[in-house]
């Protein structure tokens, strides 16, 4: 912590082995279990998932809730997931207190924004096997099971939907931007092979086949998507088609398959009234990307800020 503040002083680095302190295993917390059942302190199953919910079974949020069990007794049953929220509730001052140093040491080791796509459940932008494996080295990631389907967290679930669930304060570029990918992630969700499908992996064969896949209502401009795609291939290798569509295109499209497609994704938060919120970001996001920006009102910023911020927060 002083070498980051302080960078003309002596390093640590390289003198001494780093050593992550990870989740407990499965025989950690066996003993974890056992020693409180010493102090008569018993879980039901869904206790236990509960009491994991909140601390992913890391060391410090487990003693947090140990601790306090201890304090409070052996209670009169087995601790179902009632009584894990309430010895939450009680820790709940000390917990966010950590929450917030975790979240300002994952800003400086720049991991928040990675952690922060995964906690909103969306695709990571140029995400390699390589920055999954780093993190899970250094205990800021924990998988869940195995397989290419594999579930990741970063400290606990709980942590996770906190994470969600804040204000990300980002300058207005980067929340448009933020409110962009996220939009194109409910769209992939109904229309995958635009995202699996890479700009570099076109050809007649694969055309055909993107086009068969899609909605009738869906008319792709090839040309379009040479010009969009084509300049984004160039630092992104991978690019797939939708990372190469307009927001407009993607919002207009939307707009036309709203009750086939996507009036589920925001019934929740408003219904039809999302329909007129996404056509606001569309057309301010031009004249905000193309130094347009002083001649918006404040008061028109001020609102497509505020509707991209609840675009970012839906729970999908």
């Amino acid at each position: 912590m002083y070498e980051a503040a302080c960078p003309g002083i002596s390093t640590f680095h390289g003198i001494y082995i780093e050593k992550a302190l990870y989740a407990f295993s499965k025989e950690d917390i066996e003993l974890y279990y056992q020693i409180l059942g010493n102090f008569g302190i018993t879980f039901t199953e869904a206790g236990k998932k509960r009491l994991e919910y909140y601390t992913g079974r890391q060391p410090y949020l487990s003693s947090i809730f140990g601790h306090q069990m201890i304090e409070n007794g052996p209670p009169d049953i087995a601790c179902d997931r009632q009584e894990v929220d309430g010895i939450f509730k009680q820790c709940i001052t000390t917990i966010n207190t950590y929450y917030e140093d975790l979240r300002t040491r994952l800003k400086d080791d720049q991991h928040l924004e990675f952690i922060w796509y995964l906690a909103m459940g969306m695709r990571v932008p140029v995400a390699t096997k390589q920055h999954y494996d780093n993190m899970e080295n250094m205990g800021v990631l924990t998988r869940l099971d195995d397989g290419a389907d594999a579930e990741w967290i970063s400290y606990s679930r709980h942590f996770m939907d906190w994470l969600a669930m804040q204000p990300m304060n980002l300058p207005t570029w980067e929340t448009i931007t933020a409110c962009e990918k996220k939009l194109k992630h409910i769209f992939a969700l109904e229309f995958p092979i635009l995202e699996e499908t890479t700009y570099r992996s076109l050809n007649e064969e694969v055309k055909r086949e993107v086009a068969r896949q899609l909605s009738r209502e869906i008319q792709l401009n090839w040309k379009t998507i040479d010009q969009y795609c084509g300049t984004r291939a160039v630092y992104q290798p991978n690019a797939s088609l939708l990372d190469g569509m307009t927001l407009t295109w993607v919002v207009k499209t939307m707009d036309k398959l709203w009750n086939s497609h996507f009036v589920k994704y925001f019934s929740r938060a408003g219904g039809d009234n999302w329909k007129n919120k996404l056509t606001t970001i569309s057309n301010l996001r031009c004249p905000i990307a193309h130094a347009g920006i002083e001649y918006i009102s404040e008061r028109d910023l001020a609102v497509c800020m505020k509707y991209c911020d609840e675009v970012i927060h839906l729970k999908l």
